[in-house]
């Protein structure tokens, strides 16, 4: 499987990124769990996947709905060229699928990084029940 190709500064971005949205509170269709994982892929690789979902929903149930009619979490992603990965492999700025409050987030070494309720949380990459490679962009 191939890896992404990220244009140059996706480090600085992404950590920029994540301080940044450490200070913003939780909002449904503004800064959740799935969107705080596409802002960390658009802040990657200089997309604006999150532009399709920012806003469309203001509750768990119509972001779940989105999800749900594009086929789930993870169709929705792999139909943006996400690539699905063993967890083992993961590496920094892949996005992994947590479930449960968290759902999704971006990996950071050994830790997931992701918002909840009450802010950003970090929890192990054990916790990952698979990990999406970012699409490869040239």
């Amino acid at each position: 499987m191939g890896q992404s190709i990220k244009p140059e500064g996706w480090e600085k971005r992404l950590n920029d990124l994540i301080s940044e949205k450490a200070k913003k509170p939780f909002s449904w269709g503004i800064h959740d769990c799935t969107l705080f994982a596409i802002d960390c892929a658009d802040a990657q690789l200089g997309t604006e996947i999150a532009k399709e979902f920012r806003g469309k929903y203001r509750s768990s149930k119509g972001g779940y709905a989105i999800l749900e009619e594009m086929g789930g979490f993870k169709k929705a992603f792999e139909s943006r060229g996400f690539k699905a990965k063993p967890i083992e492999q993961a590496r920094r700025g892949d996005l992994a699928f947590i479930g449960g409050e968290l759902a999704m987030g971006v990996v950071m070494g050994d830790r997931i990084i992701a918002t909840g309720l009450n802010g950003l949380k970090s929890v192990s990459i054990t916790k990952a029940l698979y990990v999406l490679e970012l699409p490869c962009h040239q």
